[in-house]
């Protein structure tokens, strides 16, 4: 029995980072259905919202990005019965299934005598969970969070697809701080609805992750992202 991965906790700040992620070896994009013909580029624009900084809805999370990371934030999703639909290369895909599967067994062997992680428990997380290659299958999730080590290009990329076929007011969470998360903010029609995950290894110790707002950050997208992360254990206030 596997060893359930580590998920970095979160914390919040203002965005200060100018690290460029440039320099990370690029998310390779031949491989990917991208079919952006789900819906065109002049698609309705982001929905108003109440000028209060209340937490959104969020039925459906999305995850670009098949690694520790997003299998971590995917089971802690899965385990308060949020959806979750992740996207990645299939090869990518198939080793995060077998990732998730393996933290799930070990979750459920842990809580064996308390009965508090039942094996109904993990069948339904498994029902829970969607992998796709296919990246238009992002297109009814709520939040969509991105967590590839993806080089600059590739990102505002992937970006330009989620604004294309994500909801009107779908809230979009790029791995990218400082003005690599503005630069990402504004080739959306929806700068508001955008925040970052900014992540750094001080002193050459674990990986440590912050969730920084952009210049347009709305107060409830904030709001939303901070009591989903809450609600998920992952949050350090």
């Amino acid at each position: 029995m596997h060893a359930c991965a580590p998920v970095p906790f979160l914390t919040i700040s203002r965005q200060m980072s100018t690290a460029n992620y440039g320099a990370r070896s690029p998310h390779q994009l031949q491989h990917i259905d991208t079919n952006l013909h789900a819906r065109s580029l002049s698609g309705p624009a982001r929905p108003e919202q109440p000028a209060n900084d209340r937490p959104r809805t969020i039925g459906r999370v999305g995850i670009i990005g098949a690694n520790s990371m997003g299998i971590g934030i995917a089971k802690a999703l899965l385990e308060v019965d949020i959806p979750v639909t992740m996207f990645d290369k299939r090869d990518a895909l198939d080793r995060g299934l077998a990732l998730l599967r393996a933290q799930l067994c070990a979750r459920q062997a842990e809580s064996a005598e308390t009965g508090a992680f039942t094996a109904d428990k993990r069948e339904r997380c498994l029902a829970l969970f969607s992998a796709t290659a296919r990246f238009h299958h992002l297109k009814d999730a709520d939040l969509i969070l991105e967590v590839m080590p993806t080089a600059t290009q590739a990102r505002e990329t992937f970006f330009r697809w989620l604004d294309e076929i994500g909801k009107p007011d779908a809230m979009l969470v790029a791995h990218a701080s400082g003005w690599q998360l503005d630069r990402i903010a504004r080739l959306t029609r929806r700068p508001a609805d955008v925040m970052g995950l900014d992540l750094s290894r001080p002193d050459g110790g674990s990986e440590q992750v912050k969730l920084v707002c952009g210049r347009e950050t709305s107060g409830d997208t904030t709001a939303t992202v901070l009591a989903l992360l809450g609600r998920i254990g992952k949050l350090v206030t």
